[in-house]
């Protein structure tokens, strides 16, 4: 008994949902029916209304301007060649300003006489300028009628429209042309003004061959309608029809049409726009099937009444629905936010214990580096000390030459240098580095670091090596003029010397028939610091006024590919020629703190096919002393 109850009312409240079904169709099938029709009449009255409004303003508007271009052309001063008639071009300008960009005064040959609101300085001084190739003069020189430009490309990369009026005489003699200049957009915003707000139309304008003047779309502008471009953007079904509606607007003063491809339909019309009394313009309007107020307001009962329907039978399905969703929602929320956690946490791991292990690389080979430059040293002062134990001892006579003191000297030096270099880079990665800035003469500096580079360099290897230097600029007594920067004296000496020192260890392994050349040159430069290409290694840098350039050349076997992106980084060397890895890192840090940057290039190959490398830094100018 209880299920025959049971189906009872299931079959109830199936047969009450069709009939709730049945009746909520037929009332959306006659509302519906009542929506298109309603939505057809107000949107064909519209677009033909829009289209006429549209065509009459702009109409109204261009005859304002070519009435300002007559009064010009006709106005005592312009036809007695008096250019004290500018205040009636500026007025023209005001008048037609929403429209118009400038009038224009252009001679018999062709020259700029004048032009509105010269003397505001908004625009350059064109006065003088040649137009004699433009359209806009020479038609109305050979008619001596009126003439409306297409399109044009105007100097300042701004599309224009252009109307012109011929200037001709008592006696009937053409005296030049008076031009007004209407941009596009100018256009574009002007008709785009017209439009009712509430209604979603796009507008257009095309002239009479069919090139396209204005779009809402800026790169159809100038092209014309059959152009593979602009075809580009018409759908496929509805090419031949859209394209046929342009044909005919070209000859016939109104158009309308309705267009439909896939489920959407636009009503598109069109009117002429007549200029002078001719059919100069086409514009039209395209209009969207959007429902109107009216149409709304019965899509609304129609929905609210099918609301109603299934409110009553979907609420349970729809709460547990959404119980459900809710649920999985934030579950799913839960996981996905542990699991982006868990990923940022193992990606940091992983970065860390990468950073780690190159850390750990690095302390590693600089230890060693640092192992091998202290002994190289140590070994040779050892030695004589050794040779001074045995001779103060009684064992042996030993007599200490300049060449061994000169050894000790030479290592010592290797030995203090190598500490400085750690200090500062201990100093630069902590942040403490110091500059006594003073303003200073770049060559004194270098000429400095020359001298003192060749007082630890062997006598039997000084002969085989030249240190030349080349200052950008020498008085007449052949003395570099000086070349000021403000900087720390001892640090940029310490660059120079350890540019100088890498160079000549470089070039003197390559050795040659010509011996080590290292030419040291000064330059200035205006400006920024400019830019460096892919080839160079870079080691920073910073934009300002004028700098001072000092460049280092050797002649060795230059920069290996491997090297070259990494030469400024700390302890970066050639594992099969030694060194710290710190020079460089230490100069790049104070060139950059100077406010300059450094760089380094390998230079072209020479005659005995060593191409070198050269190695420059730039520093801002200081102020000549007074």
């Amino acid at each position: 008994m209880l299920q025959k109850k049971s189906l009872l009312l299931i079959v109830l409240i199936a047969a009450g949902a069709t009939s709730l079904s049945i009746a909520s169709y037929q009332y959306h099938d006659s509302t519906s029916n009542r929506i298109t029709s309603l939505a057809k009449r107000d949107i064909h009255d519209n677009a033909i209304i829009e289209a006429n409004a549209i065509s009459r303003a702009l109409s109204t508007k261009i005859a304002d301007v070519a009435g300002n271009l007559r009064l010009l052309a006709n106005a005592p001063s312009v036809q007695n060649g008096d250019v004290t008639g500018q205040q009636l071009f500026d007025s023209s300008q005001t008048i037609t300003s929403d429209l118009t960009d400038g009038y224009y005064w252009i001679d018999r040959d062709g020259k700029i006489v004048t032009y509105s609101e010269i003397n505001t300085g908004k625009f350059p001084d064109y006065r003088g300028d040649d137009l004699s190739f433009r359209e806009y003069y020479k038609v109305p020189k050979q008619t001596l009628k009126p003439f409306i430009s297409t399109v044009i490309d105007s100097r300042d990369g701004v599309l224009r429209l252009y109307l012109s009026h011929p200037i001709v005489d008592l006696k009937g003699n053409f005296s030049g042309v008076v031009v007004a200049a209407i941009s596009t957009k100018n256009a574009g915003d002007f008709v785009q003004s017209q439009l009712l707000p509430q209604y979603r139309s796009t507008v257009g304008l095309m002239d009479r061959d069919g090139l396209i003047l204005y779009s809402n779309n800026q790169t159809l502008i100038g092209i014309h309608y059959d152009d593979a471009m602009f075809q580009s953007v018409v759908p496929d079904p509805i090419k031949a029809q859209f394209n046929s509606f342009l044909e005919r607007s070209k000859i016939n003063t109104s158009e309308v049409e309705d267009i439909s491809y896939g489920p959407n339909t636009v009503t598109i019309a069109s009117k002429a726009v007549l200029i002078n009394g001719e059919h100069s313009w086409t514009a039209y309007i395209v209009y969207p099937h959007v429902l109107t107020d009216e149409t709304a307001s019965l899509l609304n009962q129609q929905s609210t009444f099918n609301i109603v329907i299934i409110v009553a039978i979907g609420i349970a399905a729809i709460l547990t629905a959404a119980m459900v969703l809710t649920w999985n929602k934030r579950l799913e929320m839960v996981v996905e936010k542990k699991t982006v956690e868990l990923k940022h946490a193992a990606d940091s791991l992983a970065r860390v214990n990468e950073q780690l292990r190159e850390r750990d690389k690095m302390q590693t080979e600089f230890i060693n580096i640092a192992a091998h430059e202290l002994r190289t040293p140590i070994q040779p002062v050892l030695g004589v000390i050794e040779l001074l134990k045995q001779s103060a001892a009684g064992k042996a006579k030993t007599e200490i030459t300049d060449r061994q003191l000169a050894i000790m000297d030479r290592n010592a030096r290797r030995l203090q240098k190598l500490s400085s270099e750690i200090l500062d880079a201990t100093r630069i990665e902590a942040g403490t580095l110091r500059l006594d800035m003073e303003v200073m003469d770049i060559n004194e500096n270098i000429r400095n670091a020359i001298a003192d580079t060749k007082s630890w360099i062997p006598d039997d290897q000084k002969k085989s090596l030249q240190i030349r230097f080349r200052p950008v600029a020498i008085d007449e007594f052949g003395y570099p003029i000086p070349l000021l920067v403000k900087a720390d004296k001892l640090r940029i000496f310490q660059v120079i010397s350890n540019l100088l020192r890498n160079a000549i260890k470089f070039s003197a392994e390559e050795g040659g028939s010509k011996g080590v050349i290292i030419t040291v040159t000064t330059d200035k430069r205006d400006g920024d610091d400019g830019n460096n290409d892919d080839n160079n290694s870079d080691g920073g840098g910073n934009g300002g006024g004028g700098y001072a350039i000092v460049s280092v050349k050797d002649c060795g076997a230059g920069i290996s590919a491997e090297v070259l992106p990494r030469l400024f980084t700390k302890f970066s060397t050639d594992r099969e020629r030694g060194g710290t890895g710190l020079g460089l890192f230490i100069a790049k840090n104070i060139v950059e703190a100077h406010g300059g940057r450094i760089w380094a290039e390998n230079n072209n190959s020479s005659e005995d096919g060593k191409r070198g490398a050269t190695f420059s830094f730039m520093l801002p100018l200081a102020a000549a002393k007074p």
